[in-house]
């Protein structure tokens, strides 16, 4: 169940019980773009340890995390012929297949300035007329979000997830200024989190 304590009504809905206010919608309600990317011909024999990043699941940490240390480069006159799959500040990356399908990352500065996602990884750009970018990804993240991605693994003997994700997936739809104000408060503690883990670190070290 969703729930704050200023409020007492709830419904139940295809995501669970949520407030009696909000309502629920697909997906492709609150997305401006939906994405993946591309590697050159070849794949990883193309690296270019001076190139652009391009970031596929495996460079994403189930707990959200970008982890960019082996991350492959290829040439920036790959990078910029792309028409889709380059990341921008507040998208959100969400592992499409492989292994470790729904795996997700909020992008709050884009790595080294410029950065791409490979054919492995869907890029979402929210419609922020509709959404707060950060609460969309705190609902993909959670438990009600993960579950629908998991019902949708089908395919291959490791499954994956297509653009059907935004007919299929529904999402709390509420007053924008609540959304920002949630949004914030988990923002927190994640920023929380992350100093603890820099703290931990520098003690090891």
């Amino acid at each position: 169940m969703i729930k704050f304590k200023w409020e007492t009504e709830f419904k139940q809905t295809e995501i669970g019980k949520v407030p009696r206010e909000w309502g629920v919608r697909k997906l492709e309600c609150a997305i401006e773009s939906l994405e993946t990317g591309n590697r050159p011909k070849g794949g990883s024999l193309q690296y270019d340890p001076k190139g652009i990043l391009s970031i596929g699941g495996e460079n994403i940490s189930w707990e959200g995390d970008l982890i960019l240390d082996g991350c492959l480069r290829f040439a920036e006159s790959f990078y910029n012929s792309l028409k889709r799959g380059r990341i921008k500040e507040r998208d959100i990356l969400l592992v499409k297949d492989g292994a470790t399908i729904g795996k997700l990352a909020f992008i709050k500065n884009v790595p080294e300035g410029r950065a791409m996602v490979n054919e492995h990884v869907f890029l979402i750009r929210t419609n922020e007329k509709e959404y707060h970018p950060r609460f969309l990804f705190y609902f993909l993240f959670s438990d009600a979000g993960q579950l629908q991605i998991e019902s949708l693994i089908s395919g291959s003997a490791q499954g994956g997830i297509n653009r059907s994700i935004l007919d299929t997936i529904k999402i709390p739809k509420f007053d924008f200024t609540e959304q920002s104000r949630i949004a914030t408060v988990l923002s927190w503690f994640d920023d929380l989190i992350e100093n603890k883990k820099r703290q931990n670190e520098i003690l090891e070290k």
